[in-house]
């Protein structure tokens, strides 16, 4: 199926006229596939508040689902188990006038929900994906190609970025995204290149270079013993997201210092015992306890 639909674009690429008999069968699909926003709501006040919106449009890294396993017996980690509630939190201390909101869509989902104006011109998209890793890069390329076309076709006005994505394989030394897989190019350079390409009918784009903000991380919180990746090698831990938003607030050119109590205080006030087995490696491995003022100095390692 993922050929067929990226045999449409290349046909619109070339023919710019086809684009309104197309339309009509994406705003189809779209419908078919129940394109619905969650949290519509909280969008339109903040931006009644005059707050621009960002979308992150990702898996389950940009939901936080990992740590669905652990909400029931650690409700307060529901604030801070979120990419987009982190940014929200930390965007609220420091007067910045964005609001963060994930969700997930597929390229046909995301143009409908940008044709009929919930994605408006100001708004910026971001997409987040963590994987399965694939292994044909050219059906890669194309998927990240669908959203550059489908946001254009919705409106051009929409800005869109891309996010490069870093894991640990317990096998394998390096990230598999960084891998060569294909004529010595790997999938975050793939995903560099493509946001990077010009073409009159792609929405511009540009990337947030994750992975490489989440390795200097890695190594500058290297002495605190902290998982910035859970077990799996895959989902971001608490520090992780916090890694992970710091990343999303640079590449949204906000650079400088931060303030983050409201954060510290979220974090410190969890009554979460780290070294439970149910708990393992939320920040750090079992046994390590972390105390406010360790966690302070982390933070601040993290964003000044």
């Amino acid at each position: 199926m993922l050929l067929i639909f990226c045999a449409v674009p290349a046909l619109c690429l070339a023919e710019p006229d086809c684009q309104p008999e197309y339309r009509r069968g994406y705003e189809q699909a779209a419908t078919d596939m129940g394109a619905v926003l969650p949290d519509i709501e909280n969008v339109k006040k903040a931006r009644e508040r005059g707050e621009k919106i960002v979308f992150i449009v990702g898996d389950s890294i940009a939901h936080g689902s990992y740590f669905k396993q652990y909400t029931d017996s650690y409700p307060e980690l529901k604030k801070v188990s979120r990419p987009d509630r982190l940014l929200n939190l930390i965007a609220k201390e420091n007067s910045i006038k964005i609001y963060y909101q994930s969700i997930t869509l597929n390229p046909f989902q995301l143009y409908w929900t940008i044709y009929r104006g919930d994605i408006t011109s100001g708004d910026t998209v971001i997409i987040q994906d963590a994987g399965p890793h694939p292994d044909d890069l050219e059906i890669y390329r194309s998927t990240l190609l669908l959203y550059r076309y489908f946001v254009y076709l919705g409106n051009p006005d929409v800005k869109l970025l891309f996010t490069t994505t870093y894991d640990e394989n317990p096998i394998i030394p390096n990230s598999q995204w960084d891998i060569p897989v294909d004529n010595g190019t790997s999938i975050n350079t793939l995903i560099a290149e493509t946001a990077g390409y010009n073409h009159k009918s792609l929405s511009n784009s540009s990337v947030i270079l994750i992975a490489t903000v989440l390795k200097k991380a890695k190594k500058l919180l290297a002495p605190y013993k902290v998982n910035l990746l859970f077990e799996d090698g895959i989902h971001l831990t608490l520090i992780g997201n916090v890694v992970f938003a710091k990343a999303i607030m640079e590449g949204l050119g906000h650079q400088g210092e931060f303030r983050y109590s409201d954060l510290l205080d979220a974090l410190s006030g969890m009554k979460i015992s780290l070294n439970g087995s149910d708990m393992s490696n939320i920040i750090r491995r079992p046994g390590q306890n972390i105390q406010r003022t360790e966690m302070d100095v982390i933070l601040n390692k993290i964003f000044n």
